[in-house]
């Protein structure tokens, strides 16, 4: 009995183990080298076999690897944005964890690498560990507490529903004006 024989359910269990690399984050936008995100990370080779184990693959592949996304400069928001709309509609619902790194500047010129992790179909997103910091450090993490309340509340209201391409693109424009800009437009627009 071939793959393609199995059931479907037990095609994805083994489809989702042999397409999942745990402990690797594929880059798809950084800094200061913005590039082209697809070619940063390669497709699992199980992708070029056929067009149905192809279509079957791609989206386990995007809904159970990690994406870190490095928003220094305005410009790698743009490649973020490039990187959705390229890997197609079914992948970018796929989509469901993020890593999105940028620098904040605090004080006296000291920046800080402020890094979340988002999961985007659960809601949830995970500041890295920043105690000890200093307070400017802090008051900046508490705003980001706040902010990242409201992608839960965002996330729990859609029911499932997964973002659009402006949507996420929102998001990182939102999280980099906060760490840059030691402030932000009012989010919870977008976030009620």
């Amino acid at each position: 009995m071939g793959l393609l024989e199995l059931p479907q359910e037990i095609r994805d269990e083994i489809l989702s183990y042999s397409v999942a690399r745990p402990s690797q984050s594929m880059v798809v936008a950084a800094y200061p080298q913005v590039f082209d995100p697809l070619a940063s990370y390669t497709l699992p080779q199980l992708c070029s076999v056929s067009k149905q184990l192809r279509a079957e693959c791609l989206p386990l592949f995007y809904s159970n690897n990690t994406f870190k996304v490095d928003i220094y400069c305005q410009q790698a928001v743009l490649v973020f944005k490039k990187w959705l709309l390229t890997i197609g509609e079914t992948e970018r619902k796929s989509l469901r964890y993020l890593v999105v790194e940028c620098d904040s500047h605090i004080d006296y010129g000291w920046e800080l690498l402020t890094r979340i992790h988002f999961d985007l179909r659960e809601g949830t997103a995970r500041l890295e560990d920043h105690r000890g910091k200093g307070t400017m450090a802090q008051n900046l993490f508490r705003r980001l507490e706040d902010w990242m309340q409201g992608f839960r509340v965002n996330v729990q209201s859609r029911e499932g529903a997964p973002f659009g391409v402006e949507e996420l693109v929102d998001l990182m424009l939102d999280f980099r004006e906060l760490c840059q800009e030691g402030h932000f437009r009012d989010v919870r627009t977008r976030f009620p």
